[in-house]
């Protein structure tokens, strides 16, 4: 089943949706907030307990750092991938989603990261469709997905090995 917007029980797969991510050394509340302030690293702080509008609102008003635009795909990856890994509970909600396209919808004409009014290029949700996949692919692993060493019996089944856990400070729900 393909889903068209990140609303309702689909709410989880939108970076408003508020979940702590641990990103670059620092909490934040949700993605959105950690997402903006990779714009400018140097005020990252001023982000961490910011909710989601009130981070995309700062996020527009700070100046970019010179290579953002090359790099923000990338980071959004890294993003969306540790809310995944961080949060077992959406990572079965994501992988629940089988094999539909996954389209971040919208109405207030975001053409880059979704799609408004049928149009644009949905970079968000491509990006969490190929964490599905690779989420799949990993589901039978004997390896952990952030550092690939072997899994012992009792880590089976989480993909992510305890160091990892730790250092991701990985939330059991």
């Amino acid at each position: 089943m393909d889903i068209l917007e990140f609303k309702n029980d689909y709410f989880f797969l939108s970076n408003f949706y508020e979940t702590p991510i641990f990103y670059k050394g620092h909490y934040f509340q949700n993605n959105e907030a950690a997402f903006q302030a990779m714009k400018c690293p140097e005020r990252i702080h001023e982000f961490c307990e910011l909710n989601p509008s009130m981070a995309k609102r700062l996020g527009r008003r700070v100046s970019l750092r010179p290579d953002w635009e090359f790099v923000k795909e990338s980071v959004m990856y890294e993003i969306c991938k540790q809310k995944f890994l961080q949060h077992p509970s959406l990572a079965k909600k994501l992988l629940a989603t089988g094999d539909g396209l996954l389209v971040e919808g919208n109405d207030w004409g975001d053409r880059e990261w979704g799609v408004c009014n049928g149009d644009g290029n949905n970079k968000l949700g491509k990006i969490l469709m190929s964490i599905r996949k690779e989420l799949k692919e990993l589901s039978d692993s004997e390896v952990c997905v952030c550092c690939g060493a072997s899994l012992g019996n009792a880590e089976l089944g989480t993909q992510i090995c305890s160091n990892c856990k730790e250092a991701l400070n990985y939330y059991e729900d």
